[in-house]
């Protein structure tokens, strides 16, 4: 029924389109107002169309909300293919009513260069590790800083300055939907290249210095203030890159944070991911992971929630 009324309200707007068209190349002028009127109209009716048909879907959806890591689970950087492939099944997913987030260690500037209408696909992300939740479009919802104020840039900044490393390296701070040179504050994230894996090693006795390291956190104190600033998770999960991010940082916590209290209760979210910093959000939504996860991952995931693809995990849902 829903398709049926879809169908009469695009037959109807054709019409009032070639009506539009013929009375323009008569001079019929009234005709081309009464066109132009009926296609307002008809493109009104047609957005609330959608509208309820989405809602429609929407209930019959066991499952209204996926959660999906970006690298390497949605987008493929080595193979374009299977990315459209994923991409195509996500404009199905949501124009069936299902809501899609993109969840990454990326910032929004890093990412939008790589898929740059990612309104196409997402209705919200959550970036710099869960740092960040905003609208696909760039508008932020919420957003926590690395905290410590202008002391933490400024020790980081010396610290990097009188250390002799074998190659070059770069700072990079996340802040603000920009991408700045340099430990800045207020920053979301600290990321730190280099150009040779051994100035990696030592960049991690660095910080070594400053936080006291437990599991995957590096929970630093300022001891002359007492003070537990919101750091610092280090992600080396990339070829010579440290990533630094808010101790409370994570997937899990950002979709707990933000989302639909009812989707949660209600078990109408999953998620998906294929690396360690996935496991958190598989575990506590219920997830899946993927065929070419690391085991780890793969034994996290409940029962018979491994598949192959995004795209799969549509398919079986939909």
């Amino acid at each position: 029924m829903v398709w049926m009324d879809r169908f009469v309200i695009k037959a109807v707007m054709l019409i009032a389109i070639v009506v539009t068209i013929l009375s323009f190349a008569n001079h019929n002028y009234g005709g081309v107002a009464l066109g132009v009127l009926s296609l307002a109209i008809y493109l009104t009716i047609g957005y609330f169309a959608e509208q309820v048909a989405k809602d429609h879907w929407r209930e019959e959806l066991g499952i209204k909300c996926i959660v999906s890591d970006f690298d390497y689970t949605l987008f493929l950087h080595d193979s374009p293919s299977e990315t459209r492939k994923n991409l195509r099944a996500v404009r199905r997913w949501r124009k069936r009513g299902g809501y899609f987030i993109i969840a990454s260690s990326r910032d929004y500037a890093d990412i939008v260069r790589i898929l740059p209408r990612i309104h196409r696909y997402a209705d919200y992300l959550i970036l710099n590790g869960g740092m960040t939740f905003m609208t696909a479009r760039g508008k932020v919802i919420q957003s926590e800083d690395l905290g410590g104020g202008a002391y933490l840039p400024q020790m980081l900044s010396e610290e990097f300055e009188d250390t002799q490393f074998s190659g070059a390296y770069a700072a990079i701070s996340y802040c603000d939907n920009k991408e700045i040179q340099g430990f800045a504050p207020h920053s979301r994230k600290y990321r730190i290249w280099f150009e040779r894996a051994e100035d990696l090693r030592i960049a991690e006795s660095i910080l070594a210095k400053h936080f006291s390291e437990s599991l995957s956190f590096f929970a630093y104190t300022d001891v002359r203030k007492n003070h537990d600033l919101h750091l610092s998770w280090i992600n080396p999960n990339m070829t010579n890159v440290i990533e630094i991010f808010g101790k409370n940082a994570s997937k899990e916590n950002a979709i707990a944070y933000n989302c639909s209290s009812s989707f949660i209760r209600d078990r109408k979210i999953t998620t998906i991911g294929d690396d360690k910093n996935d496991i958190g959000m598989i575990v506590e939504f219920d997830g899946y992971a993927l065929e070419s996860a690391p085991k780890e991952v793969k034994n996290a995931a409940p029962d018979g929630h491994v598949v192959a693809s995004v795209r799969n995990l549509i398919d079986s849902i939909l």
